[in-house]
């Protein structure tokens, strides 16, 4: 569009007044002001990516400069409720929740099976099983049911 001491179309000049009116009611900003006959897809306004090129599954997002939008692929260590003491896992290091977020540390460093809140199984002989009980709300050690059947966790000390 070309306003002053050129030519400008019918059209381009009804488009700014539409513009300016909306500035100056404060429906928008001048700077952010969108012609909605003028944008028919995501990607053909200013302050995003030009195409969807590699950005599978990606998300949108604000860049850190604040001033457009991007696409980020969303990581693990991004989460605010996720920490990794060492600023980064470690091979093999699992997930515990605890205190309210997700903690980062190598297996076992978590205590024992017998530490988490649903689980009362202090002292599992060999063969035992894990098993839900409702009245207790709790996964009890115990021998295997008679006959076999259903899914149990089997506790076994090989030496």
């Amino acid at each position: 569009m070309t306003i002053g001491a050129q030519f400008a179309t019918r059209n381009e000049v009804e488009v700014l007044r539409r513009k300016i009116e909306r500035v100056i009611s404060g429906a928008a900003i001048a700077q952010h002001v969108i012609d909605p006959g003028a944008v028919d897809f995501f990607t053909d306004l200013t302050d995003v990516p030009q195409d969807y090129a590699g950005a599978g599954n990606f998300l949108v997002r604000v860049a850190s400069t604040e001033d457009e939008l991007e696409f980020a692929e969303l990581m693990l260590a991004d989460l605010a409720d996720v920490y990794f003491p060492s600023g980064e896992p470690d091979i093999g290091d699992v997930l515990t929740y605890e205190s309210g977020g997700w903690t980062s540390m190598p297996p076992g460093a978590g205590g024992a099976l017998d530490d988490l809140s649903d689980v009362n199984a202090p002292a599992p002989v060999d063969q035992d099983v894990l098993t839900w009980d409702d009245g207790t709300g709790e996964w009890i050690a115990q021998a295997p049911p008679a006959g076999g059947g259903g899914d149990f966790l089997v506790y076994q000390v090989f030496s």
